[in-house]
Protein backbone atom coordinates (compact mmCIF):
# COMPACT_ATOMS: atom_id res chain seq x y z
CA UNK A 1 0.00 0.00 0.00
CA UNK A 2 3.07 2.30 0.92
CA UNK A 3 4.01 2.22 -2.87
CA UNK A 4 0.54 2.89 -4.10
CA UNK A 5 0.56 6.10 -1.29
CA UNK A 6 3.61 7.26 -3.33
CA UNK A 7 2.26 6.75 -6.68
CA UNK A 8 -1.05 8.28 -6.13
CA UNK A 9 1.03 11.29 -5.09
CA UNK A 10 3.02 11.21 -7.89
CA UNK A 11 0.32 11.54 -10.16
CA UNK A 12 -1.96 14.23 -8.67
CA UNK A 13 1.65 16.27 -8.90
CA UNK A 14 1.65 15.40 -12.81
CA UNK A 15 -1.89 16.77 -12.79
CA UNK A 16 -0.96 19.53 -11.37
CA UNK A 17 1.95 19.89 -13.72
CA UNK A 18 -0.13 19.29 -17.10
CA UNK A 19 -2.57 21.97 -16.02
CA UNK A 20 -0.07 24.77 -14.56
CA UNK A 21 -0.23 26.68 -17.56
CA UNK A 22 -4.15 26.57 -17.93
CA UNK A 23 -4.28 27.73 -14.18
CA UNK A 24 -1.82 30.28 -14.90
CA UNK A 25 -4.31 31.83 -17.40
CA UNK A 26 -7.84 30.92 -15.72
CA UNK A 27 -6.75 32.00 -12.06
CA UNK A 28 -4.93 34.71 -13.00
CA UNK A 29 -6.76 37.44 -10.71
CA UNK A 30 -5.55 35.48 -7.72
CA UNK A 31 -2.08 36.33 -5.87
CA UNK A 32 -0.48 32.92 -6.28
CA UNK A 33 -2.20 32.75 -10.01
CA UNK A 34 -3.68 29.83 -9.38
CA UNK A 35 -0.76 27.52 -8.88
CA UNK A 36 -2.74 25.69 -5.85
CA UNK A 37 -5.90 25.20 -7.63
CA UNK A 38 -3.60 23.31 -10.61
CA UNK A 39 -4.16 20.24 -9.26
CA UNK A 40 -7.45 20.08 -8.62
CA UNK A 41 -8.51 21.86 -12.03
CA UNK A 42 -5.69 19.16 -13.83
CA UNK A 43 -7.34 16.05 -12.77
CA UNK A 44 -11.42 17.76 -12.84
CA UNK A 45 -10.34 18.72 -16.84
CA UNK A 46 -9.68 15.51 -17.47
CA UNK A 47 -11.99 13.07 -15.16
CA UNK A 48 -14.79 15.13 -17.25
CA UNK A 49 -13.14 14.96 -20.51
CA UNK A 50 -13.55 11.22 -19.99
CA UNK A 51 -17.10 11.02 -18.37
CA UNK A 52 -18.34 12.96 -21.42
CA UNK A 53 -17.28 10.84 -24.07
CA UNK A 54 -17.96 7.64 -21.83
CA UNK A 55 -21.89 9.50 -21.25
CA UNK A 56 -22.27 10.56 -24.85
CA UNK A 57 -20.92 6.57 -26.12
CA UNK A 58 -18.01 8.10 -28.26
CA UNK A 59 -15.12 6.04 -25.88
CA UNK A 60 -15.77 3.41 -23.34
CA UNK A 61 -14.31 4.45 -20.36
CA UNK A 62 -11.05 2.69 -20.10
CA UNK A 63 -7.52 3.04 -19.57
CA UNK A 64 -7.26 4.32 -23.50
CA UNK A 65 -9.85 7.09 -22.41
CA UNK A 66 -8.15 8.13 -19.65
CA UNK A 67 -4.85 8.41 -21.25
CA UNK A 68 -5.91 10.01 -24.04
CA UNK A 69 -7.78 12.84 -21.46
CA UNK A 70 -4.30 13.22 -20.40
CA UNK A 71 -2.67 13.59 -23.60
CA UNK A 72 -5.42 16.06 -24.50
CA UNK A 73 -4.78 18.15 -21.10
CA UNK A 74 -1.09 18.07 -21.93
CA UNK A 75 -1.26 18.98 -25.67
CA UNK A 76 -3.50 22.35 -24.46
CA UNK A 77 -0.84 23.34 -21.81
CA UNK A 78 1.60 22.58 -24.11
CA UNK A 79 -0.41 25.16 -26.52
CA UNK A 80 -0.92 27.48 -24.19
CA UNK A 81 2.39 27.42 -23.38
CA UNK A 82 3.70 28.12 -27.18
CA UNK A 83 1.14 30.66 -27.67
CA UNK A 84 0.66 32.48 -24.76
CA UNK A 85 4.08 32.80 -24.05
CA UNK A 86 3.79 31.83 -20.68
CA UNK A 87 7.40 32.06 -18.46
CA UNK A 88 6.83 28.84 -16.38
CA UNK A 89 10.21 29.37 -15.02
CA UNK A 90 10.19 32.85 -14.65
CA UNK A 91 6.93 32.47 -12.38
CA UNK A 92 8.40 30.07 -10.41
CA UNK A 93 11.27 31.84 -9.57
CA UNK A 94 9.31 34.78 -8.84
CA UNK A 95 6.80 33.25 -6.65
CA UNK A 96 8.99 30.22 -4.85
CA UNK A 97 7.86 31.16 -1.32
CA UNK A 98 4.38 30.81 -2.30
CA UNK A 99 4.73 27.82 -3.85
CA UNK A 100 6.36 26.17 -1.39
CA UNK A 101 3.57 27.02 1.13
CA UNK A 102 1.42 25.45 -1.08
CA UNK A 103 3.05 22.71 -2.11
CA UNK A 104 3.55 22.50 1.87
CA UNK A 105 -0.16 22.80 2.75
CA UNK A 106 -0.97 19.90 0.28
CA UNK A 107 1.84 17.24 1.37
CA UNK A 108 0.47 17.69 4.78
CA UNK A 109 -3.13 17.55 3.93
CA UNK A 110 -2.10 14.51 1.92
CA UNK A 111 -0.50 13.08 4.88
CA UNK A 112 -3.24 13.51 7.38
CA UNK A 113 -5.43 11.92 5.07
CA UNK A 114 -4.01 8.81 4.34
CA UNK A 115 -3.26 8.63 8.32
CA UNK A 116 -6.93 8.98 9.00
CA UNK A 117 -7.60 6.30 6.63
CA UNK A 118 -5.53 4.18 7.74
CA UNK A 119 -6.17 4.50 11.45
CA UNK A 120 -10.04 4.06 10.50
CA UNK A 121 -10.26 2.71 7.07
CA UNK A 122 -14.35 2.42 7.30
CA UNK A 123 -15.05 6.21 8.33
CA UNK A 124 -18.64 5.91 9.35
CA UNK A 125 -20.54 5.66 12.47
CA UNK A 126 -20.02 3.00 14.42
CA UNK A 127 -23.53 3.20 15.89
CA UNK A 128 -26.25 4.54 13.61
CA UNK A 129 -23.85 3.71 10.30
CA UNK A 130 -23.68 5.87 7.11
CA UNK A 131 -23.35 5.94 3.61
CA UNK A 132 -19.75 3.50 2.92
CA UNK A 133 -21.58 0.33 1.76
CA UNK A 134 -23.56 2.34 -1.19
CA UNK A 135 -20.37 4.29 -1.97
CA UNK A 136 -18.17 1.31 -2.54
CA UNK A 137 -21.10 -0.52 -4.24
CA UNK A 138 -21.13 2.79 -6.76
CA UNK A 139 -17.44 3.10 -7.25
CA UNK A 140 -17.58 -0.69 -7.90
CA UNK A 141 -19.97 0.04 -10.25
CA UNK A 142 -18.61 3.08 -12.09
CA UNK A 143 -14.89 1.30 -11.94
CA UNK A 144 -17.17 -1.82 -14.05
CA UNK A 145 -18.76 0.28 -16.38
CA UNK A 146 -17.95 0.94 -19.76
CA UNK A 147 -20.24 3.87 -20.58
CA UNK A 148 -22.09 6.25 -18.62
CA UNK A 149 -24.70 6.55 -16.49
CA UNK A 150 -23.05 3.07 -14.73
CA UNK A 151 -25.47 0.17 -14.10
CA UNK A 152 -26.94 0.69 -10.81
CA UNK A 153 -25.54 -2.25 -7.76
CA UNK A 154 -29.00 -2.02 -5.78
CA UNK A 155 -31.59 -2.24 -9.10
CA UNK A 156 -31.06 -5.46 -11.34
CA UNK A 157 -31.21 -3.44 -15.21
CA UNK A 158 -31.21 -0.01 -13.96
CA UNK A 159 -28.75 2.86 -14.05
CA UNK A 160 -27.41 5.03 -11.28
CA UNK A 161 -30.13 7.69 -10.38
CA UNK A 162 -27.90 9.85 -8.30
CA UNK A 163 -25.22 12.27 -8.24
CA UNK A 164 -21.97 10.34 -8.92
CA UNK A 165 -19.57 12.45 -10.64
CA UNK A 166 -17.46 12.89 -7.10
CA UNK A 167 -16.93 8.59 -7.72
CA UNK A 168 -16.73 8.73 -11.17
CA UNK A 169 -13.29 11.21 -10.22
CA UNK A 170 -12.06 8.37 -7.71
CA UNK A 171 -13.17 5.62 -9.88
CA UNK A 172 -11.01 7.49 -12.71
CA UNK A 173 -7.94 7.26 -10.39
CA UNK A 174 -8.67 3.85 -9.63
CA UNK A 175 -8.97 2.83 -13.17
CA UNK A 176 -5.69 4.62 -14.17
CA UNK A 177 -3.50 3.65 -11.28
CA UNK A 178 -4.82 -0.22 -11.11
CA UNK A 179 -5.87 -0.10 -7.46
CA UNK A 180 -8.26 -2.29 -6.22
CA UNK A 181 -11.61 -0.06 -5.55
CA UNK A 182 -11.42 -0.93 -1.95
CA UNK A 183 -8.02 0.34 -1.68
CA UNK A 184 -8.82 3.69 -3.56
Amino acid sequence: IFMTIIFWFTLIQLFGVLALPLSLILFRFLPDRGYILAKPLGLLFSSYIVWLCASLQWIAFSRLSIMLSIFLLASLSTTLILTKKIDLLNYIKKNIKVISIGESIFFLSFAFFILLRSANPDLWHPYIGGEKSMEMAHINAIVKSTYMPPYDPWFSGGYINYYYFGHFIAAYFIRLTGTLPEVG
